[in-house]
């Protein structure tokens, strides 16, 4: 317990000299393989405006389970989600798993463990208002002794807080967004692929394309998928 005492400490003060997700990614990870875990995600929960591809903050899933997830739309009946929007707890995967829970939560977490997801935590991160993420870990040959949960506990949060911090800063970076660029991501967020948006605009569908490439970069967005949901949070576009 001392040595994952210390192990929390030197990760925190780490925390200080990270600037960007992808490190970030890379220190969690090596912290969460102490603690016996191959997996982790940090992920929000989507409302009626955003997908669950854009609430994902980072994780080192496997891609083949994120995309079945996804495609599949398990988030509808996860029991682990649920347990995480209520609890204000950490709790063992195992523990959201009971008499009640559906066929298709039992599904979920059964093709889980077909990943390799087994032996799951789950810590809630909630603030003033409510359920804010959830940070969960997976992948484990053992549970994790309950002994050990305050400090992955701690570690959780400042983890979540730290991501947060780094995700503010990118939102100050945001640059002036153009009418045309608006236009596009209106289109872009009603479902129009580059090609028919050109067709609407009246121009070529590679200037679309750079007007996409502009917006994603001011926003500090990772793809157009991001983008949209930014700007609309941001109420830069409505649709």
């Amino acid at each position: 317990m001392h040595r994952l005492n210390t192990e929390v400490q030197q990760f925190v003060t780490a925390l200080g000299q990270i600037r960007d997700t992808l490190s970030f990614a890379t220190a969690f990870e090596l912290l969460v393989n102490k603690f016996g875990f191959k997996f982790f995600v940090i992920s929000g929960i989507p409302d009626e405006y955003t997908s669950i591809e854009d609430m994902i903050v980072t994780h080192n899933l496997p891609e083949n389970w994120v995309s079945e997830y996804i495609n599949n739309n398990y988030i509808a009946n996860d029991p682990i989600v649920m347990k995480c929007m209520k609890s204000r707890d950490p709790f063992f995967w195992s523990e959201a798993v009971d008499a009640s829970t559906s066929v298709e939560g039992k599904h979920i977490i059964a093709r889980a463990q077909g990943y390799g997801l087994t032996n799951g935590v789950c810590v809630p991160i909630h603030n003033i208002n409510g359920f804010e993420a959830g940070v969960s870990l997976s992948g484990s040959e053992s549970p994790l002794p309950k002994n050990e949960f305050r400090y992955l506990y701690l570690a959780s949060i400042m983890a979540f807080n730290k991501l947060r911090s780094i995700h503010s800063e990118h939102s100050l970076r945001v640059e002036a967004i153009s009418e045309r660029e608006r236009e596009v991501l209106t289109w872009c967020a009603l479902g129009k692929i580059s090609k028919e948006i050109a067709y609407i605009l009246f121009v070529s569908e590679n200037t679309i394309n750079v007007h996409v490439k502009n917006a994603i970069s001011k926003l500090s967005a990772n793809n157009k998928t991001e983008a949209v949901a930014i700007a609309i949070r941001k109420g830069i576009i409505s649709v």
